[in-house]
């Protein structure tokens, strides 16, 4: 059955849909965007987010600029990163596993080509006895470090013999690194080498000792 004029009115009013249409007695005192009088308002409001996006533009160039300025040429600048094998335990295990680590540092010689490829080295003549001193050390004198355990050979012979359940072979050595510098090249150097050489060591020593 069509729907009547009157059932349509009815609808309307029911759901609040009418149409606008211009009441002079309601619409006393109002203005619309193309009014004259709001055009100073409308002005000053565009010139303000006008503002605030220069300064966010300027800020986010700036931060463009700084970024892709410390990535410039990045392995030209980031040479003769030295990091250190610290032996605190002085053992025959503990000069086994420098002696690997260096081993695999001379196979590599031929990348020292590359200026930022990290060389290794042993800190030699050293006073440090604790793994807190050695992260002080590092953090004050060095780019990073793996850092032998001290008490390495003796809790390694101690579960061998007895079938300790208490030796845990991820203490064995420690990953130092000093977050006081260039975080850049921490993250795309220094970390991979410590992380390929102290797996490297692990696995070399367990394939020797099979």
């Amino acid at each position: 059955m069509p729907i009547t004029h009157n059932a349509h009115a009815h609808i309307a009013r029911r759901i609040h849909l009418y149409c606008w249409s211009h009441q002079p007695d309601l619409d006393h005192g109002r203005i619309g965007l193309l009014d004259k009088s709001f055009r100073h308002t409308l002005k000053q409001r565009a010139l303000y987010y006008l503002r605030i996006f220069l300064i966010y533009s300027a800020l986010l160039w700036v931060a463009m600029a700084i970024y892709f300025g410390c990535m410039y040429n990045m392995t030209a600048h980031a040479h003769e990163i030295r990091l250190k094998i610290i032996d605190l335990d002085r053992s025959s295990v503990s000069r086994r596993l420098t002696a690997i680590m260096l081993a695999q540092d001379r196979r590599t010689q031929p990348d020292y080509q590359r200026p930022w490829v990290p060389q290794w080295s042993v800190l030699h003549n050293h006073n440090i006895r604790t793994l807190d001193e050695a992260e002080d050390h590092v953090r004050r004198h060095e780019w990073a470090a793996i850092v032998i355990s001290k008490g390495l050979e003796s809790d390694l012979r101690r579960a061998l013999l007895n079938g300790s359940v208490e030796y845990s072979p991820s203490s064995a050595m420690t990953a130092l690194v000093s977050t006081g510098r260039n975080p850049i090249p921490v993250s795309r150097y220094i970390q991979p080498a410590l992380d390929a050489m102290a797996q490297y060591a692990a696995n070399e020593y367990a394939r020797i000792q099979i």
